[in-house]
């Protein structure tokens, strides 16, 4: 194996990890999530049903990482989902001080987290993989 194998499996696991837990997150706190969270950054946008699906979302993404099965595609979704997050939480971003205690700090996480995102795209799904990337693209 090598060094991008290893880097490829490491964010595959870390993101699928995340993944889940961020939408498990969307079941077990889904008052708080649908009332609270999502009316705060999305508005209108929010709904009940939308929350629930988003979670899902989420979940099944992060276990296809997990697993490593269509990296690249699941990859994207995900890029595309955290995108909009970090888009929307951007004022928390750049004012990580702003809100007393505890401050932003979950906001700026974001960033890394969107990196790694990236990282993983290019890295490929790594050896250890359902379905590996059989050829790189150099």
């Amino acid at each position: 194996m090598n060094n991008q194998d290893l880097a490829g499996t490491f964010l595959r696991l870390g993101i699928g990890v995340f993944m889940t837990l961020f939408g498990t997150l969307k079941f077990v706190s889904h008052d708080m999530m649908t009332n609270g969270v999502y009316p705060a950054f999305y508005g209108e946008f929010t709904s009940s049903m939308v929350v629930y699906v988003l979670g899902a979302i989420q979940i099944i993404g992060g276990v296809l990482l997990i697993i490593g099965f269509r990296v690249k595609s699941v990859i994207l979704v995900s890029l595309l989902m955290h995108t909009v997050s970090v888009a929307v939480t951007f004022d928390k971003i750049i004012h990580p001080f702003d809100a007393g205690m505890p401050p932003n700090f979950l906001f700026l996480a974001g960033i890394p987290v969107w990196t790694a995102m990236v990282a993983l795209y290019f890295t490929g799904a790594g050896r250890y993989a359902i379905s590996p990337d059989t050829k790189k693209e150099e």
